[in-house]
């Protein structure tokens, strides 16, 4: 397969995974509507270097910035899974981007949330239904404007915002072990 056709095929993987778990079991209630409305960007890199990556992640950055939230409100940017195989190594690379903000004074425009296939949260036994809330068919980086995040954190209320990971382990730990596997474990 071509690395063309393996970018394709990740960004259909991932939209069917916004759609059938992000969005369809509202893991986060601030996607449904950019989503539907077109306003996410989901755009794949899988170059296994780490420079030609970086490019990557600057380029859909200053596409991000250079766009109004009306028309692009969030990117999902997609990078290969041979390179970032290692959970740690990936977020290694989430932090060298996080620092690209921050040395470009962006840090009060855009934060940054990884997901991985890998994905661990610390102190969580490797299979925790938790660690799902954030594992993702391949490694993804979600550039977030924040002052989309400030209005929808103020729509949806600051408090009902904090419970919403405690909400999305109590809704994957009360999904059947058939739609556990329906939703997260056959997205090919």
């Amino acid at each position: 397969m071509s690395k063309k056709d393996e970018e394709i095929k990740a960004e259909r993987q991932v939209r069917r995974w916004l759609e059938s778990c992000v969005v369809g079991l509202d893991l986060c209630p601030f996607a449904r509507v950019p989503f539907g409305q077109g306003r996410v960007r989901i755009e794949a890199c899988f170059e296994s270097s780490l420079l030609e990556s970086g490019y990557f992640f600057k380029n859909e950055l200053e596409t991000l910035m250079n766009s109004s939230s009306e028309v692009l409100e969030t990117s999902l940017l997609l990078f290969c899974p041979q390179a970032f195989d290692d959970f740690e190594k990936f977020l290694d690379f989430v932090d060298e981007m996080a620092l690209l903000i921050e040395s470009n004074e962006l840090s009060d425009d855009v934060q940054l949330v990884a997901f991985h296939p890998n994905y661990q949260f610390e102190g969580e036994e490797e299979n925790a239904r938790s660690n799902y809330t954030n594992r993702s068919p391949c490694p993804i980086i979600h550039i977030i404007r924040q002052d989309s995040m400030a209005r929808a954190i103020a729509a949806y209320g600051e408090e009902n915002t904090d419970e919403i990971p405690h909400a999305n382990i109590r809704r994957l730990g009360g999904l059947t072990l058939e739609e556990f596997r329906a939703l997260f474990l056959s997205l090919d």
